[in-house]
């Protein structure tokens, strides 16, 4: 049966992340593979590395080094394919390439690219290096133990001078020259041109941000449709907690020097190449509708939201870092220019902020200088557009202000505080007495101090049809001090709840049963926190009844913490004849930090199993060691097991 090509659209869209069926579909016919194509081509350096293995196994990795090494230099001959034959006929009468070794590209392949993340860049130019190194050297012994009276290559000229890179350098900083700019394309593409010259490439100093340049220049001079640019230092080693390729983080990149402080490290000046970008000829046309950018690098980036700002204007997600680039410790004298060098980019980022058009996602990273422009500037011009707020690492000198601010967000459906610190503030009836959040179903103060009267005025002006609840797990202030018990207040005010972590005092469990049980239809997800020192909270007794509740979407359940129950009540809540789904079906069981967990409890797990209990991934860390064969079995029987062993720490 044809489909119509609607359908088959629709299916590639859905598996666009996956790439081993990607390449299937484009090999199925004319019609796959021209509705594959584009999808496929449109973040390639991030298909190479995204991990073979599924997406959910963050223990185990399939990739091959080799598998990612050819792949990559397979794409980078691709692109250069484009520009060789953009110099095509000079190559040929210079006799720097012959005809036969030009490359002509089926498709328009960088029309196709929509994404573009630099440190992925970066890895896939390495392991093009590496790739042909490795071809060239099997070819060369391959050749020496077929023939080893054949010397004609020894004789060949060194074409690369010593001092190729040094004078290299200052040719393509002059952009402005037509002449010098094709005379260092065409330098390299001679060098690219034999293998020989490859392994001289290989061995020269910060020889692969030479190419990268010259790549990136022209990628960004012809794509026409670029939605995503990635300049991201914060999570290119946190991709892998999602992601867990081996592969990812094998070499360091220009990205990964960030600190001010190293300049004698020869790739500190390398990333000035992708700060540039804004700059280059036709930049312009090709991000002015690019719709996401992330740039995280410490280094100074003043310019760089400055020349964006004055062309960028469809932007719908913003994630910026604004930081002091070196150690606190260094001479008020450094610390004062830093803080004015600070001041420039936060102006310049509220000018970028100010000009799009329907900013709806902003994360905003430290920004330890004038946080409450940026503030201002998105009550002045994006009020009404901005849907998702992330701050992570603020501190507030005073939260009055992002009350203030906050109320004026009429669309904001989810706030979250990462490693924030907001202090203990008495003022707060009268700025919540006019301040709500409609639409605001989401609120996750992940890992944050702040107040329990900040808490209450959140929860007091967010939706009722609140959904999405991390209320953490650190406080500046104690229940004692504060009459306000957040659990209590959560099961009387929202009864939509499907995400809920919490940490959880014993004199709260009673609450919690309450709030769940009104919440059992619908609550998809519970992560229960117990990091207070003073508190070891007896909860057989909740977990007991828990037990009796007739969860219908429950497919997360966490337990962190000194949370102390017996292994025959974690089996009678796993299973229990009363409910009327008997087993639970969960795809994650966590059980972290805590103390009484053993093998017996273990052992209780299995047991549910073949009693019909369902799960498809078990999180131990344990400061009790498991027995090894105990975790054999249970990777038997559930797909993925990941086990910390916390009993010698």
């Amino acid at each position: 049966m044809k489909l119509n090509t609607d359908i088959i659209r629709n299916i590639i869209l859905f598996i666009n992340d996956d790439k081993t069926s990607l390449f299937s579909c484009l090999l199925i016919n004319k019609a796959w593979c021209s509705q594959t194509i584009d999808i496929l081509w449109s973040k390639p350096f991030r298909l190479i590395y995204s991990c073979a293995s599924q997406f959910d196994d963050q223990s185990v990795c399939r990739c091959s080094f080799m598998t990612k090494r050819r792949q990559a230099a397979t794409l980078i001959k691709t692109y250069f394919s484009f520009l060789i034959l953009e110099y095509e006929q000079e190559l040929i009468d210079n006799c720097h390439i012959k005809k036969e070794q030009i490359l002509i590209p089926k498709f328009d392949y960088i029309n196709y690219l929509r994404y573009i993340d630099i440190h992925e860049m970066d890895l896939s130019i390495i392991d093009f290096y590496i790739f042909n190194e490795i071809s060239f050297n099997e070819n060369l012994q391959d050749s020496n133990n077929n023939n080893n009276n054949n010397n004609n290559n020894e004789d060949e000229e060194r074409i690369i001078p010593e001092n190729f890179f040094n004078f290299f350098q200052e040719i393509i900083d002059d952009t402005t020259n037509d002449s010098q700019s094709t005379l260092s394309i065409i330098k390299i593409i001679k060098y690219l041109a034999s293998r020989t010259l490859m392994v001289d490439l290989r061995n020269t100093f910060s020889e692969y941000q030479i190419i990268s340049e010259i790549l990136l220049k022209f990628i960004i001079g012809k794509c026409k449709n670029l939605k995503r640019l990635s300049l991201d230092i914060n999570h290119i080693y946190q991709k892998s907690l999602y992601n867990p390729c081996k592969d990812f983080q094998r070499y360091p990149t220009a990205l990964s020097f960030y600190k001010r402080s190293i300049m004698n490290n020869p790739e500190y000046k390398a990333i000035d190449i992708y700060l540039s970008i804004p700059k280059y000829v036709n930049a312009r046309n090709c991000l002015s509708n690019i719709k996401e950018l992330i740039c995280t690098t410490r280094r100074n980036i003043s310019d760089f939201l400055f020349a964006l700002s004055k062309y960028v204007r469809n932007l719908d997600k913003l994630e910026i870092n604004i930081d002091f680039p070196m150690e606190t410790n260094y001479s008020n004298f450094y610390l004062s220019r830093e803080h004015n060098l600070l001041k420039f980019e936060v102006t310049n980022l509220i000018k970028l902020i100010r000009n799009q058009k329907r900013l709806s996602h902003l994360i905003l990273y430290n920004c330890p200088v004038d946080f409450f422009l940026i503030m201002k500037e998105l009550k002045e011009s994006q009020a009404e557009n901005l849907k998702i707020l992330s701050l992570i690492g603020i501190k507030f000198d005073n939260n009055n202000n992002i009350l203030y601010y906050l109320k004026f967000l009429t669309s904001l459906q989810k706030f979250q505080l990462v490693n924030c610190t907001i202090i203990q503030n008495n003022y707060f009836e009268y700025l919540t007495e006019k301040l709500f959040l409609p639409n605001l179903i989401m609120i996750d103060l992940n890992n944050s101090f702040i107040s329990y009267q900040f808490l209450q005025c959140l929860l007091q002006i967010c939706s009722s049809d609140l959904e999405y609840l991390d209320i953490g797990k650190k406080f500046s202030s104690s229940l004692i001090e504060f009459n306000f018990n957040p659990i209590q207040f959560i099961s009387t005010n929202f009864s939509n709840i499907k995400f809920l972590r919490c940490g959880l005092i014993s004199f709260e469990n009673n609450d919690l049963i309450t709030l769940l049980s009104s919440s059992c239809n619908i609550i998809e997800s519970i992560i229960l926190d117990n990091n207070y020192d003073n508190d070891e909270n007896n909860f057989a007794k909740c977990l007991s009844r828990l037990s009796e509740i007739n969860f219908i979407n429950l497919n997360y359940f966490g337990i962190r913490g000194n949370f102390k129950f017996s292994e025959f009540t974690l089996s009678h809540f796993l299973i229990n004849n009363i409910r009327n789904n008997r087993a639970l079906k969960l795809f994650t069981l966590e059980f972290t930090n805590n103390i009484w967990f053993n093998d017996d409890y273990l052992k209780e797990i299995l047991k549910c199993l073949d009693d019909g209990f369902v799960c498809y991934k078990l999180i131990i860390c344990a400061y009790n060691k498991i027995n090894p064969d105990l975790l054999i079995k249970a990777r038997k029987k559930i797909k993925i097991v990941q086990y910390v062993d916390r009993s010698r720490s």
